[in-house]
C-alpha cells in the first residue's frame, strides 16, 4: 500500500476514535453507528495477516476477548435463544475493542493521550448541558424548586443526569477527574506547567466532584470518595499530607452516607448487626431492592453453579425466584442482579465467574508494580460500580469497559512519560 494512503487511513482511524471517544458519556441512539465507523475504519487499514499476527502475540488482547465467547457458549444451554443473540450483539465491543487496541497503529499509540482527552471533553460537555438543564429546571417551576428544597439528593438523582442514567453519569465523572489528575504532569498537557492553567484544572475537578455529589448516585458516591483517598496516597509524597488529606475526604464520606440517599440502607444496616431478620417484603418498603436482587441471584446460582443458567435466561431464571418469594407483584419489573459479579455468575456459571475475576487481578498487579495511575483509576472505579449495578447489560457500560480496559491495559502504551 502506497505511504500516503496508509497514513491517511490510519490518521482516519484515529479520527473515528477521537469521535467514538467524545461520544461515549452520552447515551445516543445512533452510538452504535459511530461504533460501526471505528471498526470500519480499522477494516480498512488491512494488511489483516499482520493484524491478526499481533493479536494473537497479545495475551491480554486474547484472555479478554474469551470471555466474549465464553457468553457465546452459553447459547447452547440458553431457553431464550433470541435474547442471547441480542445480548451478544450487545456485547460486541468486548471483541472489537481489544481486537482495535492489540493491533493499533503507531499514530493511534503516540496519541492515544487525545482520545482520553475527547473523552473528557466528552464527558465535560455532557455535564454542562445536564447541569444547565437542571438548573432551568429547578428556577423556571416553583413546585421543582420546592421538590428540590424538600429532598435535593433524590431530585437530583432523579433529574440531574439527562443522557444517561446516573449511575454511569457518576463513573463518566469519576474517570474523567481521574483523567484530568493524570494530565497534571502527563505529555504533552503538563497542566501544571502554568499557574493559571493550575487553577483551571482545580476549578474543574471540583466542580466535577460536585455534580457528581449531586446526581446522587449511591454507587458513585462511593467510588467518587474512595478513588480520591486513593489519589491522594497515591501521588502526594508527603506522608502527613496524605493523612490529612484522606481524614478530610473520611468526613465528606461519612457525611454523603447520612444524607437521604443512604437514609434507607443505613437503617437496614442497624437492623441487620441488631440481629433482626428481615424479610424480602420488608427490605423492599424500606426501598433496599439490591439486597433482595442479590438473595434472589445467589439462590439461582446455587441451582445453577457450574454452567449458569444461559446469558439470555438471566431474568427468566430470576422472575421465578421473585414469584416464589411472592416479591415480583411488589417489582416495577423483573430487575437483573444489580451486580455485575453476581450477573456473570447466574449467566455463565462457576468457571465463567473465575476467569471473569482473573480479567481483574491481571491488570492490578500490572497496575501496582508499574506505578499506573490512569488504570489502577480504572480499576477502583469499574470495579466499585461493579459491585452495584450490572454495567455490562448497557451498551454504555460494555463499550466504556472494554475500550477503556483495552486501551489502558491491552494497548502497549509508556505509562513512565509523566514529566
Amino acid at each position: 500500500m502506497d505511504k500516503s494512503i496508509k497514513l491517511s487511513r490510519e490518521r482516519i482511524h484515529y479520527w473515528a476514535g477521537l469521535l467514538f471517544f467524545f461520544l461515549l458519556p452520552f447515551n445516543l441512539h445512533f452510538f452504535p453507528i459511530i461504533i460501526g465507523i471505528f471498526v470500519i475504519s480499522w477494516i480498512i487499514q488491512e494488511n489483516f495477516i499482520d493484524k491478526f499476527l499481533s493479536f494473537f502475540q497479545n495475551k491480554r488482547a486474547v484472555w479478554f476477548v474469551i470471555l466474549y465467547f465464553l457468553f457465546a457458549l452459553s447459547l447452547i444451554y440458553s431457553e431464550n435463544i433470541s435474547k442471547s443473540f441480542t445480548d451478544l450483539e450487545k456485547k460486541l465491543s468486548l471483541f472489537f475493542m481489544p481486537l482495535i487496541f492489540a493491533t493499533a497503529n503507531k499514530y493511534l499509540k503516540r496519541n492515544f493521550r487525545f482520545l482520553l482527552l475527547a473523552f473528557l471533553l466528552g464527558t465535560s460537555v455532557n455535564v454542562l448541558i445536564s447541569s444547565a438543564n437542571f438548573l432551568i429546571e429547578i428556577f423556571s417551576s416553583t413546585a421543582a424548586y420546592q421538590k428540590f428544597l424538600s429532598s435535593p439528593f433524590w431530585y437530583g438523582y432523579k433529574h440531574l443526569s439527562i443522557f444517561n442514567h446516573s449511575s454511569y453519569f457518576a463513573l463518566f465523572i469519576a474517570f474523567s477527574i481521574g483523567i484530568l489528575i493524570y494530565f497534571y504532569k502527563a505529555k504533552p498537557f503538563n497542566f501544571s506547567a502554568n499557574f493559571w492553567t493550575k487553577v483551571l484544572i482545580y476549578l474543574w475537578v471540583i466542580f466535577l466532584s460536585l455534580v457528581c455529589i449531586i446526581n446522587s448516585s449511591r454507587a458513585g458516591i462511593l467510588a467518587l470518595f474512595v478513588f480520591l483517598i486513593f489519589s491522594f496516597f497515591f501521588l502526594l509524597k508527603r506522608f502527613y499530607i496524605k493523612v490529612g488529606a484522606a481524614i478530610i475526604m473520611t468526613g465528606f464520606l461519612i457525611y454523603g452516607l447520612s444524607t437521604e440517599r443512604f437514609e434507607n440502607y443505613s437503617e437496614v444496616a442497624r437492623d441487620l448487626l441488631s440481629g433482626k431478620k428481615l424479610t424480602q417484603h420488608e427490605l423492599l418498603e424500606k426501598n433496599a431492592d439490591r439486597l433482595v436482587l442479590w438473595r434472589n441471584s445467589i439462590e439461582v446460582i446455587k441451582s445453577n453453579f457450574w454452567i449458569g443458567t444461559g446469558n439470555g435466561d438471566i431474568k427468566i431464571e430470576l422472575k421465578k425466584r421473585y414469584k416464589e418469594h411472592k416479591v415480583y407483584e411488589d417489582l416495577d419489573k423483573v430487575l437483573n442482579p444489580h451486580n455485575q459479579f453476581l450477573s456473570v455468575f447466574v449467566g455463565i456459571g462457576i468457571f465463567g465467574f473465575a476467569y471473569f475475576i482473573f480479567l481483574f487481578v491481571k491488570p492490578f498487579i500490572k497496575a501496582w508494580k508499574e506505578r499506573d495511575y490512569l488504570l489502577f483509576s480504572f480499576l477502583i472505579l469499574i470495579i466499585i460500580h461493579f459491585l452495584v449495578e450490572s454495567m455490562l447489560n448497557r451498551l454504555s457500560g460494555i463499550s466504556f469497559f472494554s475500550s477503556f480496559y483495552s486501551l489502558l491495559y491491552i494497548m502497549q502504551r509508556n505509562v513512565y512519560e509523566t514529566e
